[in-house]
Parts: structure tokens; C-alpha cells; sequence
């Protein structure tokens, strides 16, 4: 008798905001032909730069992970912007038209991934760029604006009559899916 309300499902909206303060997308990694070309020496300021201008960001994506506490049901949504779509809500320091909960037992989780790419590394390895953080406890909040960024090299194997195959994770459909690419389409 009495016991605690029932859990309520998750209520999702698409509009909420993530706002950096003095955006910093670092790099300091290992040398990629074409990087310095496309970004310059310094730190990218900007999120929209990562589709701007040059063939090789036609495959950069930002995702954004929100995960609400507190509610049952759909408790995670990602937002995936690409080159096709990034337009409307990719701007310089903020990312727009996000999910976020509205029934969340205190502040959701929000992480947002920014992958460059593909980049070709001096030693001919394929990869991406990915710069990755955790918003703080008030994701909706200013943040502060500094990522550092790593190298993830893309598995590849070797192909029937000698061409290389990619095999990239994409996200198709709430679902992570293998795909394989060939370098003769890519280049």
C-alpha cells in the first residue's frame, strides 16, 4: 500500500541546444596529408568547419548522445549531423534541433563525438579525427569549449584483386551496422 508513484515513460522534444564557450577542437596527433591544408596550424573554432570546403570532409559527422535518468522506455537518442544535413543546426559554437528529455529526473547526459575524415596519415593508415566530451551535470548550460582530439585508424583489409576494403561503423537506422567501402569509390 502506498509505495513509490510509478515510473513515467521518457517524453522526447528536439529542441534543445549545447553552447561551447571559446570553441577548441585540438589536434595534436600524428601528421595527416591534407589536415593542415583544410584546418590551418591552430585549433578548429568552429563546428560547421568540419563539412566546410574539401572533398575528405564529405564523410566528417557530428553525433550527439542525450541520455535521460529517471524515465523508462527510449532513455537514449542520438542526433547525427553530416555533410547532407548539418545546415539548419551545425553553427560555430552551438549545436541546435537537439533531443532532449522532458520529464528527466535531474539533468540528462549529453556527449557529443565530432569526427573528421577520412584522413590519410604519412605512413598511408586511413582514419578519422574524433574529438570527444561529456557536457557538464547542466549539459544545456555554457560549456567549456576545449576537445582533444586522437586518431582512430579505419580496420582495413585486403581485397579480392589486391584493392583495399574499409570497414567503417555507421549509424543507420538507432543501430550501429559494418560497412564496407571501397577504397577505389573513396579516391
Amino acid at each position: 500500500m502506498g509505495g513509490p508513484p510509478p515510473i513515467k515513460s521518457c517524453n522526447w522534444v528536439n529542441d534543445e541546444r549545447v553552447v561551447y564557450q571559446d570553441l577548441k577542437l585540438i589536434y595534436a596527433g600524428a601528421d595527416l596529408l591534407n589536415y593542415r591544408f583544410i584546418y590551418g596550424d591552430g585549433p578548429i573554432t568552429s563546428f560547421s568547419s568540419i563539412f566546410c570546403c574539401h572533398n575528405e570532409q564529405k564523410k566528417s559527422e557530428i553525433k550527439v548522445t542525450t541520455k535521460a535518468n529517471g524515465c523508462t522506455g527510449t532513455t537514449s537518442k542520438t542526433d547525427l549531423f553530416t555533410f547532407d544535413n548539418y545546415a539548419r543546426s551545425v553553427g560555430i559554437n552551438d549545436i541546435r534541433n537537439l533531443s532532449g528529455p522532458t520529464n528527466s529526473n535531474g539533468f540528462p547526459q549529453v556527449t557529443v563525438e565530432i569526427k573528421s575524415g577520412i584522413h590519410r596519415a604519412t605512413n598511408g593508415t586511413q582514419g578519422y579525427v574524433v574529438w570527444s566530451k561529456t557536457a557538464s551535470a547542466e549539459p544545456y548550460a555554457l560549456q567549456n569549449g576545449t576537445f582533444n582530439g586522437v586518431f582512430k585508424a579505419i580496420a582495413s583489409t585486403s581485397g579480392v584483386s589486391g584493392s583495399d576494403i574499409i570497414l567503417e561503423r555507421v549509424y543507420v537506422g538507432g543501430e550501429y551496422r559494418m560497412l564496407e567501402l571501397s577504397l577505389e569509390k573513396l579516391y
